[in-house]
Formats: C-alpha cells, structure tokens, sequence
C-alpha cells in the first residue's frame, strides 16, 4: 500500500513538473530590462519664418525712349521720393530698349499712358513699388512675372518687353529679362532675394548659378524694390501697320517663390 501511494506521489510530481515546464516555454509573460527617462525641451521651440510680397502705393509711367536730348531729369519713384533707377550694364539698358545716361541712369519723363501716343521706336517704363519679405536661416526666392498679364489683349507683334527689378538705391537687382510671349503663362524670373541671415553667424550667402551672390533682405526681414516693366514699340514695324496700336496693361501678377536650387 505505501508503494503504491509513493508510486502516485511520484507520478503527480511528474505532471506538475511537465505542466512547469510547459508553462515557462509558452504560456507564461515576462519583463525584459528597460528604462526610460525624460528631457525638458520645453524652451526648444521650432519657429517658422515668414515669406511674403505685398504691392505698395501707385504705379507710375515714363517716357524713356530712345534719342531725345531733352531728358535731363532721372526717373523717380514718388514712393520713394527720389529714386534712381540705375542699370547694373550698360548691356542690361541696351536690351531694355530704354534711354540711359553715361552712369547707366535711366532717364525719362513722367507721362500719362491713356494720353501719350507712341511711334515706332518708342520705350516707355511703368514702375511698381512693391515689398519684399523673408525671413528664414535658409531662405532664397525667386521674384517671377506673369508674362500673359502684361496686356489684356491678345500676344502682340509689334510690342516688346522687358522687365527689371531696382532697389531702394536705385541699383538693378540682377538683370533686364527679356519676355518672348505675352501669350505665355510660364514665369519669367527677374529677380532672386535671399533672408539676412540673422542667427545665421557661421552660414555663406547664397550664390547663383554663376556664383554671383545673391542679393539680401535688410536686417528687418524686408525689401522695398521697384518692378518696372519696359514696353518697346518696334522701330522696325511696318508703315503704319499699328496705327491703332493699343495695348493695355493688365493686371500685372508679380510672385515671390521660395527656392532650394540656389
């Protein structure tokens, strides 16, 4: 009799160790190591910067054709009080068709364009203020014109433009872009602006793709710059073929893009 209970002891501690077994393979959850701890961050806030184009006061219109003697007066801006709009080559003025004297000034006098009548030959300038902001350790934009908003009519033959961006000194920033296509929707690029850079100490400026450095901002984040836009009437146009030449400028949409290529 005591066998056989000692042969059931045995037999159950030989199930119970199975069912352990079975367990710890298994069935049974455990923890391994870990630690976690927290780092107060809350004085490391990301701040986004700003970009922005916003048109300023009125436009003016200037009569800079070509071989008159009697331009004796620079360009002005009445946003500005006195701005000369200077090219930065005599190259840039050339291909702008406009009246420029020996230090590249671009002269002219003020006219009304629903009373002044052009001929063959003729360029006149219409000027637009406008204000440029960026701000951003990184930040490059492109200044790009609407060309199918130059002229509310359909492409025109017998006109030619071009388009300059001055600064509030006067100077040119970048260069005179020629635009093939008043038809065209695709952005002609006048200009290109990068952010002061404040916070930026250990940084470069930003280069074109010829190297040029790029022009900056003031150390407020903002620019103030004058779009102008050069509208030449053809000296080669035909006898009296636009006689009843009339173009009017349209809604002229200027945007401030920002860039990573430069």
């Amino acid at each position: 009799m005591k066998e056989e209970q000692k042969g059931r002891r045995r037999a159950g501690a030989i199930i119970a160790i199975a069912s352990g077994v079975a367990l710890l393979a298994g069935g049974s959850t455990f923890a391994l190591w870990s630690a976690s701890a927290a780092f107060n961050a809350n004085s490391d806030v990301i701040t986004a910067g700003n970009l922005n184009l916003v048109a300023g006061g009125s436009s003016t219109s200037w009569d800079v054709s070509v071989g008159r003697t009697d331009e004796t007066a620079n360009v002005t801006d009445p946003a500005t009080q006195a701005l000369d709009l200077t090219f930065a080559s005599a190259t840039d003025a050339s291909s702008a068709q406009a009246n420029v004297n020996a230090t590249n000034q671009l002269m002219g006098h003020s006219v009304t364009l629903g009373t002044w009548l052009a001929v063959p030959g003729d360029t006149v300038a219409v000027t637009m203020p406008y204000t440029i902001t960026l701000t951003g350790d990184n930040l490059v934009a492109d200044l790009t014109v609407d060309p199918s908003t130059l002229v509310k009519e359909a492409n025109i033959t017998n006109m030619s433009f071009a388009l300059a961006v001055f600064g509030a000194d006067g100077k040119q920033v970048g260069t005179t872009a020629t635009v093939s296509s008043t038809s065209s929707t695709t952005p002609v690029n006048v200009a290109t602006f990068q952010a002061n850079g404040a916070g930026q100490s250990a940084g470069v400026d930003d280069k074109d793709a010829s190297g040029n450095t790029i022009t900056t901002v003031g150390t407020d984040g903002t620019a103030a710059v004058t779009l102008v836009v050069f509208g030449y009437f053809n000296q080669t146009t035909p006898d009296r073929v636009d006689a009843t030449l009339a173009d009017t400028l349209g809604q002229i949409n200027a945007t401030l893009t920002q860039v990573r290529n430069a």
